[in-house]
């Protein structure tokens, strides 16, 4: 109330000023005229005065409008002082007084009527007294002068008092008027940004219902409304057009291998390159975390597509950049077309699908155009994908356990290999659920459960036993490349009470390649455990010779395809006893997988190799089968017995 207040009291001063600066300068000219033709020298100074008065005042306003307002008063009561002393009650002094009085009501308050009113009756007791005494020019009866005086306060002071009320008044309801202005503006303000915060929601939401957040393309929903919309001017016209799944091969191994966000971030890179490869009136859309899907509209022809495919795999040809790592990222397509492969987009999505599926089987680069039998299979695959993970997600996998055998006939130890009792009592092997296992990310469960199961039976068959049997379990590719991977084993050591010594992890040395600059710090970290290491496969992958003095291994396994062709083949006894002589040079024993006949295990005795394991000992056996095998041996086998 106190700003509205003011600032209304401040602007009726204003007002007064201009408005006495405006009528000054109309009657300064006429006054002055009078004044100087009467011979009243005194009337000039006073309205030249009174004018420059104004004046200074009408600056000051500009500057400090309460000072301005205190000096219109002051202005006001002193002339009226003069008039009064020099002229007597017959002059306008008492007016001007009285206006003085009212003046300083309106603009300051009750208080200030009432010290304007003090003012003005202690200067009618001064000029009283100054008249009693004979000082002024002119008389008047004490008696008069002091009744006009009481009149001038208490008139002035009453007039002045009212318009303190209503300026107060007014204030109240400028302040009451500014207050509600506040708050409509406070609440104008708050609806703007309650609407605009709504409309952000909104725009937000509808975004991430028809864009995928990570890459900012369409995702499934808009995909399929957009090839809806775009079916009908395609059927009209009698135009084909293609979809594409396109999709980024075995993502599994990057994010294994440099993480969450990375991975991410490259899968975000190779979104965009994708986006640019095509046109602009298509639609790249991301379906999955590697799974894209490309609308193309508007074919001249089903051959066009030969030119849509380098499009797509050339979003891939240079490595993506992701933090500090340039990713390499290989692509697989699938293709159908329109009308030919289906009329509704959930029909060409699946037949892109099935397309896509068969050609992940070809490897990176591969592209598939679909047919009716690959949807077939489709269907056949995913039920198998399905039933492998609830497998998977039960235990139901189970470890059977082959042989390995030194060259006394005696079981020293068994690898450990996966089977999969079906529900209809068949047994799947892992030829033919790995591939499944790696392609769906059930592989780090797997292999989990296998590792557990397989440490818990090797107790199971140690703790009766006359020596000790150690079991060997695969390690894959993605395991070996995870930092966690020595703390997982340590924790299936711990619960189930197996001494380390006892289990050997075999990873292939492809397996090795694959996990690069990974794989020997990985190792280390195993091989603290107190476990055995195995290179499974060893002369049919590509980390290099070079490479053996850095793996702390303690094993190397000769693979079927050298073993298979002895001892008939001179290429491969060379090779074999070549492996042979170089795993004992730098203090590795060596274990011959896939023997199958006395040749080859006679040749291999020969060669120095130091244990074995095939069909001609046995093939792999259930646990309760293998624990009979423990006590009994393979003498016979051996020729010694």
């Amino acid at each position: 109330m106190d700003s509205a207040g003011n600032r209304y009291r401040m602007e009726v001063s204003g007002f007064l000023i201009r408005a006495g600066l405006v009528l000054g300068t109309v009657l300064l000219f006429p006054s002055l005229l009078y004044a100087i033709r009467s011979g009243k020298t005194a009337l000039v100074v006073a309205d030249g005065s009174a004018y420059a008065a104004f004046l200074s005042l009408y600056l000051l306003n500009r500057w400090k409008p309460r000072l301005s307002a205190g000096g219109l008063v002051g202005l006001v009561f002193g002339f009226g002082c003069y008039l009064l002393a020099a002229n007597g009650p017959a002059a306008a002094g008492t007016i001007w007084m009285g206006a003085a009085v009212v003046l300083a009501a309106v603009l300051f308050g009750t208080a200030g009527g009432v010290l304007g009113a003090a003012l003005v009756g202690a200067a009618f007791l001064a000029v009283t007294f100054a008249a009693s005494r004979g000082l002024p020019t002119w008389s008047a009866p004490s008696a008069f002068l002091v009744i006009l005086g009481l009149n001038a306060v208490v008139m002035s002071l009453a007039a002045g008092l009212a318009a303190s009320y209503v300026a107060r008044s007014l204030e109240r309801a400028l302040a009451e008027r500014e207050r509600l202005s506040r708050q409509l503006a406070e609440r104008s303000a708050a609806l703007e940004r309650e609407a605009a915060e709504r409309l952000g929601a909104e725009r937000k939401a509808e975004f991430y219902r028809d864009f995928d957040g990570r890459t900012g393309l369409p995702n499934r929903e808009r995909f399929l409304r957009e090839l809806e919309r775009t079916l009908v001017p395609a059927s009209r016209r009698g135009r084909p057009l293609s979809v594409l799944a396109v999709g980024i091969h075995r993502p599994g191994l990057i994010f294994d291998e440099f993480g969450h966000v990375q991975g991410e971030a490259a899968i975000a890179g190779a979104a965009a390159r994708l986006r640019e490869a095509f046109r602009e009136d298509d639609v790249v859309a991301r379906f999955g975390d590697a799974l894209f899907f490309v609308l193309c509209s508007d074919l001249g022809s089903p051959d066009d597509i030969a030119e849509l495919l380098p499009k797509a795999f050339s979003a891939f040809e240079r490595p993506v950049e992701a933090g500090s790592h340039l990713i390499h990222v290989a692509a697989v397509v699938g293709v159908a077309l329109y009308p030919h492969d289906g009329d509704t987009p959930d029909e060409l999505v699946r037949a892109a699908t099935a397309a896509y599926h068969h050609a992940e089987e070809d490897g990176p680069g591969a592209y598939r155009v679909f047919d009716a039998s690959l949807h077939a299979d489709l269907i056949e695959r995913l039920r198998f994908e399905r039933d492998l993970a609830g497998a998977v997600r039960d235990g139901a996998l189970v470890p059977w356990f082959q042989p390995k055998v030194d060259g006394r006939g005696a079981v020293v130890g068994a690898e450990a290999l996966a089977r999969w009792p079906r529900p209809d009592g068949s047994l799947g092997m892992p030829s033919d659920f790995i591939p499944v296992a790696e392609r769906a990310g059930l592989m780090e469960a797997l292999g989990r459960d296998i590792l557990r199961k397989s440490c818990r039976r090797a107790r199971e068959w140690n703790a009766g036993a006359s020596g000790p049997a150690s079991v060997a379990v695969n390690l894959s590719p993605q395991a070996l490349r995870k930092p966690a991977i020595a703390e997982e084993v340590w924790k299936a050591l711990e619960e189930t009470g197996l001494d380390p010594a006892l289990l050997e992890l075999e990873i292939t040395e492809t397996g090795l390649a694959l996990a690069a600059e990974a794989a020997v710090p990985r190792l280390r970290e195993l091989k603290s455990l107190g476990v055995s290491l195995a290179i499974d496969d060893f002369g049919t992958g590509a980390s290099g010779i070079s490479r053996l003095r850095d793996f702390p291994v303690d094993f190397v396994k000769l693979p079927l395809d050298l073993v298979e062709p002895l001892p008939s083949d001179r290429r491969s006894r060379a090779i074999v006893k070549a492996v042979i002589d170089l795993a004992h040079a730098l203090g590795f024993r060596v274990v011959a997988e896939g023997v199958e006949s006395a040749g080859q295990l006679e040749w291999l005795g020969e060669a120095s190799c130091d244990l074995f394991q095939g069909f001609l000992f046995a093939p792999p056996l259930p646990a309760d089968r293998f624990r009979s095998a423990l006590g009994e041996g393979y003498s016979k086998v051996l020729g010694n017995g």
